[in-house]
């Protein structure tokens, strides 16, 4: 899809998936992906899908953004006005990058203001 999409000069980037969660093969895989503060679903599981999908952009067009997200859950898991939880990722750096990088964009993003009815009062959308 890249081949066919890098020629076009009005694709600035891509964003490879929107809110992955992760899977599990046993409760033993999924305690361990989905402990709080361990990023082991960023970590093990999207920076090297993340990382194959780079260097496929940067082989047709080099001069394009990834957006990357981390898993939804468990990195915003009880973010809210009164409990305030928000985890570590589990990203050290952009896939397939440095610190730094001009390609990438962390494309975070969340909606547990919404959940528990406190948006008005954070200003949040």
């Amino acid at each position: 899809m890249t081949k066919a999409l890098a020629p076009n000069p009005y694709i600035v980037g891509f964003d490879p998936t929107n809110e992955p969660l992760p899977s599990w093969t046993s409760l033993t895989n999924a305690l361990w992906k989905i402990m709080p503060e361990s990023g082991n679903f960023d970590r093990y599981d999207l920076t090297p899908m993340y990382e194959r999908i780079f260097e496929v952009i940067k082989k047709y067009k080099g001069d394009s953004y990834m957006w990357f997200e981390p898993g939804q859950f468990p990195d915003e898991v009880g973010v809210t006005s009164y409990l305030n939880w928000v985890f570590e990722l589990g990203f050290d750096k952009p896939p397939g990058a440095e610190i730094g990088s001009r390609n990438h964009i962390l494309n975070d993003h969340t909606y547990c203001c919404q959940i528990v009815g406190t948006c008005d009062a954070t200003g949040e959308p």
